[in-house]
Parts: C-alpha cells; sequence; structure tokens
C-alpha cells in the first residue's frame, strides 16, 4: 500500500507491530520504511502518553531500540532517508494523535524514548556523530545535506544522556562547528538543556552574528522552540531585547510564532503564562500589522483539544482580545471563530 508514493493521507491498516517492525527494517520503498518506522514510534509513543498520565514506568520495547538501531547501523549512502526514518513524531503530531492533548506526558514520553536509544545506541552514535564530519569546505549537496541532518540527530540522540563528554562535544560543535547548519543544530540542542554551556553558546553566538539579521532571526527560534523550564521567561526576556522589535514581521515570526506555534510544552503551560503574552503581542500589533496579528492568534484555535483548565484559560485569552475597542477586521474575525 502506497508503494511509490506518498500523500497527507493518514492509512489505517491492520499491521501489528511485528509487520512494522519488518517493514522499518526491510521494505525496498523508502517511503513504506519512513512510514512503518513513524508508526511503530508513534504507536509507543501513545502507549507511554497513558503510562505517564498514570504514574506506571515508562518502557520502551528493546525490539524497536534494535530496530531503530539496525537502520542506523546501514545508514551508509542514505544518509538524508535514514535521518527522517530515525527522526521520532512531534509533541505536536502525537498530541494530534490523541483524542486530547495531554501536554507533560506527552514530552515526558518522547523523553522517554529518546533516552532508551541514548542508552542503547550511544556507541554507533558517537561513531557516527565523527564519521558525518565534514572534512573540507561548506557543500549545499544533497549528499553532504543528509550528512549533516543525521549528524545532528545523532547528537541530539546523545545529549539525552546528560553525559558531561556529549554536552561538551555539543558545544564545541556550537560554538566552533565548520558552517552555520551544523552550529545551529547543536545550539538548538543545547537551548533544550538545563546547563552552563547553554547560555555560554548562545552568548557566543549572539556575538558572532549578531550582525546578520537572517541568522539572528534563527536565534531567536532556537530559543522560542526550546523545552528548557525557563523558556516562557526568556521569550518574555527576548521581547525586550534590543534585536528584537515588533516592526519587523520576521523577528515576531521567529520569536513569537514559534514560540506560539512550535512549542507545545511551553506555549501550553498550565499557569496560562504563554496565552497572556500571546495576547499581548496581538495586541500590540493589531493595529500595526493587524494581519501578522490574526495569523499569530490562530495558535488558540484548537482550544477544544486540550483539557478543561487549559481550555478556560484559552477562551478566557481570546475573550481578553474580543473586549478590546478598534480591533482590526482580521483579529476579531479570528478570535470570534475561534470561539465559535
Amino acid at each position: 500500500m502506497l508503494r511509490g508514493f506518498s500523500a497527507p493521507v493518514r492509512l489505517v491498516t491492520d499491521l501489528d507491530e511485528q509487520d512494522l517492525l519488518f517493514l522499518m527494517a526491510h521494505d525496498q520503498d523508502p517511503y513504506n520504511r519512513w512510514e512503518a518506522g513513524q508508526e511503530m514510534a508513534m504507536r509507543i509513543l501513545v502507549r507511554l502518553v497513558a503510562a505517564s498520565g498514570q504514574g506506571l514506568p515508562l518502557a520502551v520495547p528493546a525490539d524497536f531500540v534494535a530496530a531503530w538501531g539496525q537502520i542506523l547501523e546501514r545508514a551508509g549512502g542514505e544518509e538524508e532517508l535514514a535521518a527522517l526514518c530515525l527522526t521520532l513524531p512531534s509533541e505536536i503530531m502525537v498530541g494530534d494523535r490523541l483524542p486530547v492533548v495531554e501536554v507533560e506526558p506527552i514530552h515526558a514520553a518522547r523523553e522517554a524514548v529518546r533516552a532508551a536509544l541514548a542508552r542503547d545506541v550511544a556507541p554507533r552514535l558517537l561513531d557516527w556523530h565523527q564519521r558525518l564530519a565534514d572534512p573540507g569546505p561548506y557543500m549545499p549537496e544533497p549528499a553532504a545535506m543528509g550528512r549533516r541532518s543525521l549528524r545532528s540527530l545523532c547528537l541530539e540522540i546523545l545529549m539525552a544522556s546528560d553525559d558531561a563528554s556529549v554536552r561538551a562535544r555539543c558545544y564545541d560543535q556550537a560554538v566552533g562547528g565548520g558552517n552555520l547548519t551544523e552550529r545551529l543544530a547543536a545550539l538548538a540542542i543545547l537551548a533544550d538543556q538545563p546547563c552552563p554551556e547553554r547560555q555560554a553558546a548562545l552568548a557566543r553566538f549572539y556575538d558572532d552574528w549578531q550582525a546578520d539579521p537572517l541568522v539572528l532571526n534563527k536565534w531567536l527560534a532556537v530559543q522560542a522552540r526550546a523545552s528548557h523550564p525557563e523558556t516562557m521567561a526568556q521569550v518574555a526576556a527576548l521581547a525586550r531585547h534590543p534585536a528584537f522589535t515588533l516592526a519587523n514581521p520576521n523577528r515576531v515570526r521567529a520569536l513569537v510564532g514559534v514560540f506560539a506555534l512550535g512549542n507545545q510544552l511551553r506555549f501550553h503551560d498550565p499557569s496560562g503564562a504563554g496565552y497572556r503574552f500571546l495576547v499581548d503581542q496581538v495586541l500590540a500589533l493589531n493595529r500595526t500589522n493587524p494581519v501578522l496579528a490574526a495569523r499569530l492568534l490562530h495558535a488558540l484555535n484548537r482550544w477544544r483539544r486540550f483539557d478543561h483548565r487549559r481550555q478556560g484559560l484559552m477562551q478566557e485569552a481570546l475573550n481578553r482580545i474580543l473586549a478590546q475597542p478598534d480591533l482590526a477586521p482580521a483579529v476579531y474575525e479570528v478570535a470570534r471563530k475561534a470561539l465559535g
């Protein structure tokens, strides 16, 4: 099914997990290998979400870890495909599969899988990270891009081991990588970690690239997407940073847009601080750039998908928007339709 074809569909089959593991490792069609791996990972993550919500141990099946390791083992010559097949479904994708988006259990489940992979596949991950280092100048070619993608994925999984030597390796790549792609990838990995290397790497990157507006957008986005416990406070601080201005739409998308639309864990903090921050930015943009303001407000459209507490907080945020005088039509329309 779907051999030689890929489409934005959700295919429902009666394949059991042994079938999926077999296809994940052996299907000759690259799309089907990716699809089988994603479905297998998704089933495991959904089970772990349920276990996390009940306070049960988060046990990752050994056969999945073994199959994941086999794909890594055979990645030579197909690094780009291997990186795609080995990337776990995002927290947002897992939430889409559930009747109610369980924010913290989803994050805990995904972290448990990453930790299991880091624990059991660490030697191969280290070997591939060293082997895939670019020996020469940066080349914007598909093969080189695939090698960089897989190298960054190996480093991301290794960081789940909470090993000081891995953190040092990640810091070295973030501040001294041979190309911007690898430096940004390592910086994004470090941005998630509550460790001293995090702030040092972010400060060094800013010093090196503050004159380049496009790279500065990426610096903001890396911090907006981070799962670090202090992300909300840091995003609020960045909104007051000299490099940030509401007059620059790309800056707004990089910080506010990425945080609200791409950081499920921290934007949906149970305190509602993320929703209040978003409303503040939307109201500030209401007169100067109502189209962008309305687009950012879409982050609250799916309030019915969350638990009752978050539903109430998001409704409160939308009602705060509607209570404002002189609301731009585009912003009013999004808020009104969201509330139904």
